[in-house]
């Protein structure tokens, strides 16, 4: 009988494992404050923030943020692998486990204002510039 048990488990494992769309779903959001900062990751831009995208891999990403009025920001941030995507475990979630896992990464970033140039020193540079020629 246990036998009969142990097989019939096998046979269920095996089958609920094969041709299964991916469970396993990662995603990074990238928040500003203020929001609306263009936002380039590994290069590539994705949008406006705040702005999420799916990830395939744990490890640095390259993150660049970019406002009118703000300087712009270039970072790298770091993704953190989740005890499911361990050496070992990330075979049973990602191929035996029966249920959807989704990874949710969240990346915030607050941007500094450009410095204010007022206009009487603006001038006062225009006009240096002028006497310097």
């Amino acid at each position: 009988m246990r036998k009969i048990i142990f097989s019939f488990l096998i046979a269920v494992i095996i089958i609920s494992t094969g041709c299964k769309p991916n469970r396993y779903q990662r995603y990074i959001t990238i928040k500003s404050n203020p929001s609306g900062a263009v936002v380039w990751l590994n290069d590539q831009e994705i949008g406006t923030t705040p702005v999420t995208t799916p990830f395939t891999w744990y490890g640095d990403y390259d993150v660049i943020l970019r406002k009118d009025g703000y300087q712009s920001l270039h970072t790298n941030q770091k993704t953190k692998r989740p005890f499911t995507q361990w050496v070992g475990m990330d075979f049973f979630f990602e191929v035996i486990w029966p249920f959807s896992i989704t990874d949710q990464q969240n990346f915030s970033f607050t941007l500094e204002p450009l410095a204010n140039q007022n206009d009487e020193m603006l001038i006062e540079k225009a006009k240096k510039l002028q006497q310097d020629k």
